[in-house]
């Protein structure tokens, strides 16, 4: 069970940054859960150097309304499974936030403990935030209620098991459920007007459209991805 603190005490903005579909983060987290090495790509977006973030608990990055729940599946029977993908809400330092997908690689010792976590993350497409919102919405609201993580474990449980499913499972499918054109196309048609944060540069302009609504909804449907593995989908080089 997480006991949920109150590191962000700061009322955080309703302000969200779009990252660049080429984005690629790199942190390294100790058994502890505090960060011994964050890149330079990922402190230029959420704002603070890197000498302030090494140390910390990366809870600290993540947004108020980012359940917590998911960090302890991730810690659970880290020895069956090696890796872990999770869509993180993240605060920067001026109190914004942005999205990315992450995938936790994790190293354990000869007893099964946790040594070291290695987290990779990429932008994420809207469609993936538009899906899951309605689940971290009530996720986030029984954590607020409760101040930890009991009660929202038992509802993801139950959510599942409505659903006959598994949590790597649900990942998946929801993954492949992604329209391939729809950020692809709108970044490529329209980078010069949405937050970009590319080549250690930071821009973003108030009137951000999300991509989700440039496309229609028969063109969703009628563009989905061919089949890939979970690597090939997360880290695989963009096309120019």
């Amino acid at each position: 069970m997480t006991n949920i603190d109150d590191q962000n005490k700061m009322a955080p903005k309703d302000f969200e940054l779009t990252l660049d579909p080429k984005s690629n983060f790199f942190i390294k987290i100790n058994e502890k859960g505090l960060i011994e090495y964050v890149d330079q790509d990922f402190c230029n977006v959420c704002g603070y150097e890197d000498h302030e973030l090494v140390g910390e608990s990366f809870l600290k990055l993540l947004h108020p309304t980012m359940p917590k729940v998911f960090f302890d599946m991730l810690y659970e029977n880290p020895v069956k499974k090696d890796k872990f993908i999770m869509v993180i809400k993240i605060i920067t330092k001026d109190r914004r936030f942005f999205w990315m997908l992450s995938e936790y690689i994790t190293k354990t010792n000869n007893f099964g403990e946790i040594t070291t976590q290695y987290n990779r993350s990429t932008a994420v497409s809207s469609y993936i935030v538009q899906q899951l919102t309605p689940l971290y919405t009530i996720l986030s609201k029984i954590e607020a209620k409760t101040g930890n993580t009991t009660v929202s474990r038992q509802y993801i449980i139950g959510y599942l098991e409505a659903q006959i499913t598994t949590y790597h499972e649900f990942a998946e499918k929801l993954l492949n459920k992604v329209p391939k054109t729809i950020d692809d196309d709108y970044f490529g048609n329209n980078r010069a007007n949405i937050s970009v944060f590319h080549n250690r540069e930071a821009h973003f302009n108030q009137n951000t459209f999300n991509p989700f609504y440039a496309q229609t909804k028969s063109n969703i449907q009628n563009t989905l991805p061919p089949k890939k593995s979970l690597f090939q989908r997360f880290f695989s080089p963009q096309k120019k």
